[in-house]
């Protein structure tokens, strides 16, 4: 099984209360972040399930990761900073990576896009943006 970004987006503003390492850049410390969290998902490859959404895979101070996994094995992972402010905060988040995974397959769907490789899509990174843009914890 592959693990390897097709996209990855931070955005250092929504960065809050992720602890700072002086020798590693925002993006260089979140990317490690999520892909140390893909173990999660290589535990659940070895049960079989019908849920894609698979909740709170793992936290580091206030930030939590969320993951989802595809029929074909596409993950989501996302990073939210902020302890969760909505009593419906779990089906948000839910509906966020449903969101973002639906936006996946669009972006895999374009005859330009060769599979396993990162996604280079003005607008799918828009569409993220605007996501990113209006999600609150």
């Amino acid at each position: 099984m592959q693990n390897h970004p097709l996209a990855i987006l931070v955005y250092k503003n929504r960065l809050s209360g992720l602890p700072r390492s002086a020798d590693r850049e925002p993006e260089l410390q979140m990317h490690e972040i999520v892909y140390n969290s893909l173990d999660v998902f290589d535990d659940v490859d070895a049960r079989p399930s019908s849920e894609s959404y698979l909740g709170k895979i793992a936290g580091l101070g206030v930030v939590s990761l969320y993951g989802w996994i595809s029929s074909t094995r596409v993950k989501v992972v996302v990073a939210l900073s902020g302890s969760p402010t909505m009593e419906n905060h779990n089906s948000r988040v839910k509906a966020l990576l449903s969101k973002i995974h639906r936006l996946s397959v669009a972006a895999m769907l374009n005859c330009f896009q060769t599979i396993d490789a990162p996604f280079h899509s003005s607008t799918l990174e828009s569409k993220l943006n605007d996501i990113a843009s209006t999600f609150r914890t």
